[in-house]
């Protein structure tokens, strides 16, 4: 049973299947990034949850992408990478067995 019944004839049709798109969209399982388990679940719009590996990620509003997902995740190595190259130029002009005074 679709779950656009609850309104009745009110609201025209146009509206009453979108609504019912929307809740099947995010009712369906789907699968957790980092486990691969279909154990993901909606806290609230955008936020996911995996009861598998405890995990929370954020995605759309109604269906989980993980074509954002993975936008994500390369943007947080992309920094990561970053970060290291940055350090590793902080420390190349530091002598591990120099004496410091202080």
């Amino acid at each position: 049973m679709p779950s656009s019944k609850q309104y009745g004839p009110r609201y025209g049709v146009k509206p009453r299947r979108k609504v019912d798109k929307i809740f099947k969209l995010k009712e369906q399982s789907t699968k957790c990034p980092f486990c691969l388990k279909h154990s993901v679940k909606r806290i609230a719009a955008g936020i996911w949850y995996c009861t598998a590996c405890n995990t929370k990620f954020t995605g759309g509003a109604y269906t989980y992408n993980p074509k954002d997902f993975k936008m994500e995740v390369k943007e947080a190595e992309f920094l990561k990478e970053k970060e290291e190259k940055e350090e590793e130029n902080l420390l190349e002009g530091f002598d591990e067995e120099q004496e410091v005074d202080f």
